[in-house]
This record gives structure tokens, sequence and C-alpha cells, in this order.
């Protein structure tokens, strides 16, 4: 009991020292999927570095994201090692890429059902004040609260659907990837356990994982941010998005996310194979 109590709070402290890294990449992200304006990627966030400065992108959101982690973070990497090895007890080989996939997945998808208003709190900072009609939250209790009142418990769970499909295919690409891609190193590039095989393996798993979820990533974030405009539907997101922008669209801010992800998934690896050797515990 006491070795995974560790093992959740080592992933969640890896998931919130990725988060602080990554936090300006994740608000480019957000507003890229929300923006309907024309213009190349590197325009549209070139004009969101001059309007917000390097300080706001650092700082918009980062406590909510930070609480994000916490919970969601700490839950979706924390729980695959014991539903790996709960699998395992029933007799699937543990070694199977399959029960892998089943094992990330199911942890993404119970993290993200549990840390869904967390996520949509932090989307909420991120998106909210960018034009001179929009009111900023002045805190991340203050969103918590407006939201709260204006929306109920209903709205703090808005875009909870797409955020736990976008988790689980997540999850289930990236913990698996960086696992096999780490064994396949050690096996058959003769890399030693260390940081440069922490590094290429997650750098491959960020790929993975980004090239997976980023549709998922675009509805969720639709969503979330405004939800009541598609009656809360998923679907109705959906069809809308690509009827009105096309079915490209889904991949809007796909490379911010990739900016995003990559270095989120290659920080958090890299502390929590750090973090497991210092606690002594064996490496993934």
């Amino acid at each position: 009991m006491g070795e995974v109590a560790l093992n959740f709070g080592l992933s969640g402290f890896s998931n919130m020292a990725a988060s602080a890294v990554t936090n300006p990449i994740d608000v480019v992200k957000v507003k890229l999927q929300l923006d309907k304006s024309k213009g190349s990627v590197m325009q549209r966030c070139w004009r969101m570095v001059r309007e917000e400065g390097m300080t706001g992108l650092f700082s918009r959101g980062l406590v909510a994201s930070m609480v994000r982690e916490g919970v969601y973070g700490t839950i979706r990497l924390g729980a695959y090692d014991s539903i790996k090895n709960q699998l395992h007890s029933y007799g699937v080989k543990e070694d199977w890429l399959g029960a892998k996939v089943l094992a990330a997945g199911t942890a993404g998808a119970i993290g993200s059902a549990v840390g869904a208003p967390t996520e949509l709190v932090k989307v909420k900072m991120q998106a909210t004040g960018w034009t001179k009609s929009e009111k900023p939250f002045s805190s991340t209790l203050c969103c918590w609260r407006r939201v709260a009142r204006t929306e109920g418990l209903k709205g703090l769970f808005c875009g909870s659907k797409a955020f736990v499909v976008r988790s689980s295919v997540l999850t289930g690409a990236q913990i698996p990837s960086y696992e096999v891609s780490k064994h396949w190193l050690k096996e058959e590039a003769q890399f030693s356990e260390g940081t440069a095989l922490h590094l290429t393996a997650s750098m491959a798993a960020g790929f993975v994982a980004t090239a997976a979820c980023s549709p998922f990533d675009f509805i969720k974030t639709r969503m979330m941010n405004e939800g009541a405009k598609y009656d809360y539907n998923t679907l109705k997101c959906l069809t809308q998005s690509v009827r009105a922008e096309g079915p490209l669209s889904l991949y809007n801010g796909a490379f911010a996310n990739w900016m995003r992800l990559g270095p989120h998934t290659i920080v958090t690896f890299l502390v929590y194979e750090r973090a497991r050797e210092f606690m002594g515990v064996v490496p993934m």
C-alpha cells in the first residue's frame, strides 16, 4: 500500500513539474483551438505573444493547470502500474501491448472523469480575457465560483465526455509507447538506463500521443469553453465545427499541441524516472 501511495505521489509531482514548464505553450494551444480568425499558425502565435507578453503566457491559468495535474495527472499515471498488475493477476501477460494500452487507457479515463472540473477551470482561465469584451477571472477560485454560480454542476462537468475520451486515447498511446520504446532501445540499440534513454523514449511517446489525441483535444477545448453554444452536446460540437470550418479544423492547434505535449511528456517521464530512482522504486 505504501509503494502504491508513493507511486501516486511521484506521478503527481512529475506531472505538475511538466505543467509548470509547458504552461505558455498550453495557453497558445487553447487559444489556437478557439481562434476562428485567418492567418498561419505562426502569425496567430506571434499576435498572442504581442498581446499577452511572455509573462502573461507563463502566468495565465498556471495555478489552475497545477491543480489539474495534481488531480488528473496523479491518477492517470499513478494508477497505470496498479491496473496493469491487476490484469497480470488475472493471467494477462504483462508484456502484452494490448494489456498496456488497456491499463493506460483505463487509468486515463478514471483520472479525467474525476478531474474534469479542474480541466474545465484550466481551459477557462487560459481562454478568457483575450478580448476587451471578455471579463477575465481574477483568480482560479473566482473561476470555480463563477462557473458553479452561473452554470451549476452541469457547467463544471461540461465537456467531460470529450475529456474522458481524449484522455483515454492520449494515455493509452503515451504510456505504452514510452514503455515499448524504452525497452526496444535497451534491447536493440544498447541504451543503458539513464537520461539519454528516458529522453529518447519520451520524445517518441510525445509524438505518438499527439497524433492520436489532437482531434479529441480540439473538441474537448471547444466544449469546455463554449459548451452552452452547443447545448452541452459533444456530437453537435463536432458536427457544427466540421460543417463550419472543415474537417481539418479538428487539427487546429495540433502543432501547438505537439509543442506542448512533446515537452510535457519529456519532462514528466524524466522527472518521474529520476524520482523513482531517488526513492528506490524500480524504473518503468
